[in-house]
């Protein structure tokens, strides 16, 4: 009757909707042969889907919501796998590693769970070092990632290059006295690269400089390229841009 022919319209503008969208992301990802004839066969196989309409029961009575609720379950049966199947294929396309940075056991960790992880997950970061940075206020690798003298260190060594020696205009407002204790805040750039962590106003030079030093930490130059840092940093940034199961 009409209310199974309005039902059998949407299912099948559901379908075709999917696999567009499935050969979108196929030719987006270029995935490889085998790839796009494994997404085939799952979309083909989701035309069966179009059975659960059985199942599905209208009457000259169903009212309208009722229908608009049938016409989303066809679309959640028939979509879902299809969407699963083109973030495992596509995922089993990616061949990098960074086995090098993590120890055994976190290796077939996402990206995203990586985040969330201690900083003892990171090679060469022992229960000693995991100290240092918890007393720094670090315990994770995403704390690690977004530590905030870390970056203030790096900005520093990177505009230190562009710094004209002698050439700071008498008008110039230009400053990062939030950052800088008071005794190193007249220093060009040039020269505050070079000086000791504890010239970061929140740095104290016995506990903050102690444990940078059993890092192997000691001036503003060693902690912008501060390799734990920077490790972590890539791990968070690519992180952004990992697919789940839910493909956008």
């Amino acid at each position: 009757g009409q209310p199974q022919d309005i039902l059998c319209t949407i299912a099948i503008a559901t379908i075709f909707t999917v696999v567009a969208i499935s050969y979108q992301t196929i030719s987006r990802e270029k995935l490889s042969k085998a790839g796009i004839q494994q997404e085939t066969a799952s979309i083909m196989s989701s035309l069966s889907a179009f059975t659960c309409t059985r199942s599905l029961s209208l009457s000259s009575n169903t009212s309208t919501a009722s229908r608009l609720a049938i016409a989303r379950e066809v679309q959640r049966r028939i979509s879902a796998p299809t969407i699963k199947t083109v973030a495992a294929t596509t995922r089993a396309n990616s061949t990098f590693n960074i086995n090098n940075a993590l120890k055994k056991a976190e290796e077939g960790l996402s990206l995203r769970s990586l985040a969330s992880q201690p900083v003892t997950t990171l090679q060469g970061i022992g229960p000693k070092h995991s100290q240092d940075l918890e007393s720094l206020g670090i315990k994770t690798i995403e704390q690690l990632a977004e530590y905030k003298f870390f970056h203030l260190a790096r900005s520093i060594s990177v505009l230190s290059i562009m710094e004209e020696i002698g050439g700071r205009h008498d008008y110039s407002e230009m400053n990062i006295l939030k950052g800088i204790d008071k005794e190193f805040q007249s220093l060009p750039l040039k020269e505050l690269v070079g000086m000791p962590v504890h010239a970061f106003k929140g740095i104290h030079p016995d506990t903050g400089g102690e444990a940078f030093r059993s890092l192997g930490v000691k001036t503003v130059a060693d902690l912008a390229d501060f390799k734990y840092c920077r490790w972590a940093e890539a791990i968070v940034v690519a992180a952004k841009f990992e697919i789940d199961d839910d493909i956008d």
